[in-house]
């Protein structure tokens, strides 16, 4: 008995893990890896076209000891451009239309954004603060598509997705 739940629950947990995409209109959900320090594979981001609606979900890992959330930042838009960067291309996470913050840190944060974007696809920067068991610092995080990852023109690893966004 206990092995049965233990492997519905490692299957559970993989599940979650892999990159995800449910093809449709209204109703498209796509996961992307949250990626800690520049390897560490941390939690997702979901995004989920509700229809005048895209919702934003970080979610963070649930081993034993696993990462919390202390912040979240998200931006939106119809091309790179729309992002906050620096002249040098950088992302500005603090800049962010969209960002919050936890005292005590969470493992789940959602956005629910009004979508006024006139395109089929939206560009979105998922980036996240992170606290691990046996990490000395926070580290920062990034959503990226599994081998589709798009890197900002710029020095560091900060990431960008594309969703498509239908109407």
């Amino acid at each position: 008995m206990k092995k049965r739940i233990w492997l519905a629950f490692t299957l559970a947990l993989v599940l979650l893990m892999l990159p995800i995409s449910v093809s449709g209109s209204v109703g498209d959900i796509d996961w992307y890896k949250l990626t800690a320090a520049q390897n560490y594979h941390v939690g997702t981001v979901r995004v989920e076209d509700k229809g005048d609606i895209l919702q934003v979900m970080f979610h963070t890992i649930e081993p034993d000891e696993g990462c919390y959330l202390t912040e979240t930042h998200l931006a939106l838009a119809e091309n790179l451009e729309g992002i906050p960067q620096t002249k040098n291309g950088r992302p500005i996470p603090g800049q962010f239309e969209y960002s919050h913050s936890f005292e005590t840190p969470v493992r789940i944060d959602t956005y629910d954004i009004p979508m006024t974007l006139g395109d089929n696809t939206v560009i979105i920067a998922a980036h996240a603060v992170v606290e691990c068991p046996g990490w000395e610092e926070d580290e920062t995080a990034w959503g990226s598509k599994c081998g589709q990852c798009c890197d900002f023109d710029a020095p560091g690893w900060a990431t960008w997705f594309r969703f498509p966004w239908s109407w």
